[in-house]
């Protein structure tokens, strides 16, 4: 019997989302009932932060580029 390949990624992607979303919104209300809301915009900050570093990672790989290569010049 053949293996057909499945292309449901939509519902994968549609699933993880929620699921991170879910588990953001209570980490986000066990740090504002432990700390208070000062302390969840600076974990909000500090991860959209984080993200947008691992983007431009991600792209500067794809491109080929690497910021530590040394000169032999």
């Amino acid at each position: 019997m053949q293996e057909h390949p499945t292309h449901n990624t939509g519902t994968k992607l549609t699933a993880n989302a929620i699921l991170i979303f879910a588990n953001l919104l209570w980490v986000f209300l066990a740090v504002r009932s432990a700390w208070g809301f000062g302390a969840v915009l600076v974990l909000a900050a500090t991860l959209n932060h984080l993200i947008t570093r691992y983007d431009c990672f991600e792209r500067r790989q794809i491109a080929g580029i690497d910021q530590h290569q040394k000169d032999t010049g």
